[in-house]
C-alpha cells in the first residue's frame, strides 16, 4: 500500500524536459510551462498535436501525455501513454521515476494489483530509498 501513496505523489509532479533536438524541447517546455499556468486546455491541445520524430521524443512525449490524460480522468489512455514511455531505457531518471510511480497509481486505480506490484518492485530496484528500514529501527 505504501507503493500506492507513493506513486500519487510522483505523479503529480512536473519534470522539466531535455530532448537533444531544440525545438522539440522548446515545444515540451511551452506545454509544461502551460501546464504550470493550470492552463491543461491549451496544453493539452499543443501536446496531442505533437509527432515525436524518434524514440527519446516519442518517450518524453507520451510521458507528457500520460500527465495530461491524467488530468483529464482518462486513466486508461494515461496508462498506455505512460507504458510507452517506460519502453524507452534513456528516459532520464528523474522522469523514468515519476512515470514508474505513475504506473503503479495508475494500476491500482484500474484494478490490475498484479501490474501495480510488478512496476512497484521495478520502481524499488531502480529507486532503492535512501536509508533501509531496518535502521529507522
Amino acid at each position: 500500500m505504501k507503493l500506492f501513496g507513493a506513486g500519487i505523489l510522483l505523479f503529480s509532479v512536473i519534470f522539466p524536459v531535455q530532448a537533444s533536438d531544440p525545438d522539440f524541447s522548446n515545444h515540451l517546455n511551452r506545454i509544461e510551462q502551460l501546464l504550470s499556468q493550470d492552463n491543461f486546455s491549451d496544453a493539452a491541445d499543443l501536446a496531442k498535436a505533437i509527432v515525436a520524430d524518434n524514440e527519446e521524443q516519442e518517450a518524453l512525449h507520451q510521458r507528457l501525455l500520460g500527465f495530461i490524460y491524467l488530468h483529464e480522468g482518462n486513466y486508461d489512455r494515461a496508462y498506455v501513454a505512460y507504458t510507452k514511455a517506460i519502453e524507452y531505457r534513456k528516459l532520464p531518471a528523474s522522469l523514468r521515476q515519476d512515470t514508474l510511480g505513475a504506473l503503479v497509481s495508475l494500476s491500482m486505480k484500474r484494478d490490475r494489483s498484479d501490474m501495480a506490484v510488478s512496476y512497484g518492485r521495478t520502481y524499488l530496484d531502480e529507486f532503492p530509498p535512501f536509508q533501509p528500514v531496518a535502521q529507522l529501527y
